[in-house]
């Protein structure tokens, strides 16, 4: 995810299982910001935990619409 540069006291908790789908209702969740945030619901992305670095929010590879089809 890089580094955010948004104080902590603008975050919003984002909880791994929303609590609609029977999520725990406790804080032990990922303070993100907003953009983060929804980035975090947006299929197109992929949040990741690493045991040393942290979380880690990625844009998913986007597949050829053509499999086969040479790109460029």
């Amino acid at each position: 995810m890089g580094t955010c540069e948004r104080p902590f006291a603008w975050s919003e908790i984002h909880h791994l299982i929303p609590w609609a789908r029977g999520g725990d209702t406790d804080l032990d969740a990922i303070p993100l910001c907003s953009w983060h945030h929804h980035r975090a619901h947006d299929p197109r992305w992929h949040l990741t935990q690493h045991p040393l670095r942290g979380w880690e929010l990625r844009a998913r590879e986007r597949r050829s619409r053509r499999p086969g089809r040479p790109q460029g």
